[in-house]
């Protein structure tokens, strides 16, 4: 049997992975088996004409024959492109989170439709927990494939060693006339990026309980250091004459603080607030 896909093109986004399984199917959706390509020849950006085996796959075992015929080409596509960050050139604690949020692909449908295609209007709200951080992007109208491209900056320093911050994004379907519905969570343990290294992938979302959902969120992370967001308000004293005597000025500069109990009660809720001294410098001289 000879089946024909002329005029037929497939685009996979493809980053670091350097080779790609494709499975064909029948007409009637029926696995035909699968063959893997690899990629590494393809890195000059030719089209590749070529015929590939098929093999077993997980749902086709057993009665696997044919061979498929191919055109594969490479190519850096600018549309698809997102890389909005610069490597970090400052050396220390970071201390600002840096968010992109690129495109979002294979979403559920939220919003049922009685004629044509069923839809959603996907957006994205960022929290990190135990701060008041909260950042929402942009609302997609009508797709289950929306592109945001939108990046993100907020001041976030590393804590108390004990400090463990988490970064949430919740994908939410928004509605017009009553509450958004969940469409699912990536969580992303900040910890690894200490070292204020680009981390960017696909992240596969999950329900609020950590089961898998359907679809995938593709974000670019960094917390990096900021030198203009550094509070370092003393300086070493280097002057041999002053090191020679005894000391007697204390400085103290108040940073920040962090999990305090709650001071001002809120009336109308069940929350409050504690104001507190943020970046202080007080000079006090001690004599003997």
């Amino acid at each position: 049997m000879r089946t024909s896909w002329a005029r037929r093109r497939v685009f996979l986004v493809l980053s670091r992975r350097r080779c790609a399984v494709i499975q064909p199917t029948t007409r009637h959706r029926r696995d035909a088996g699968q063959f893997t390509v690899d990629l590494g020849p393809l890195t000059d950006h030719k089209p590749v004409r070529k015929w590939y085996k098929l093999e077993e796959s997980d749902k086709r075992k057993g009665d696997v024959a044919g061979h498929v015929e191919l055109f594969l080409q490479w190519v850096y596509n600018p549309v698809t492109a997102f890389d909005p960050f610069a490597p970090s050139e400052t050396e220390g604690e970071p201390n600002e989170l840096r968010i992109g949020l690129g495109r979002a692909r294979d979403l559920p449908a939220m919003d049922k439709a009685l004629v044509g295609k069923s839809s959603s209007d996907p957006r994205c709200t960022f929290t990190v927990d135990g701060t008041a951080i909260k950042l929402q992007s942009s609302t997609k109208k009508s797709t289950l494939t929306p592109t945001w491209k939108e990046t993100f900056e907020v001041p976030l320093p590393t804590g108390p060693p004990e400090t463990k911050w988490s970064l949430t994004i919740d994908m939410e379907d928004w509605d017009r006339v009553s509450a958004a519905d969940h469409m699912g969570r990536v969580t992303v343990d900040l910890e690894p990026l200490a070292d204020q290294a680009i981390v960017k992938g696909w992240y596969p979302l999950t329900d609020k309980d950590g089961n898998a959902a359907k679809g995938e969120v593709y974000l670019v992370l960094q917390w990096r250091r900021n030198r203009e967001l550094a509070f370092e308000p003393f300086e070493d004293q280097t002057d041999a004459g002053f090191l020679a005597k005894e000391p007697n000025e204390l400085r103290i500069a108040a940073v920040s603080a962090l999990g305090l109990a709650v001071a001002d009660k809120n009336l109308l809720s069940a929350g409050g607030c504690s104001q507190c001294i943020n970046h202080g410098i007080v000079d006090t001289r001690l004599t003997g």
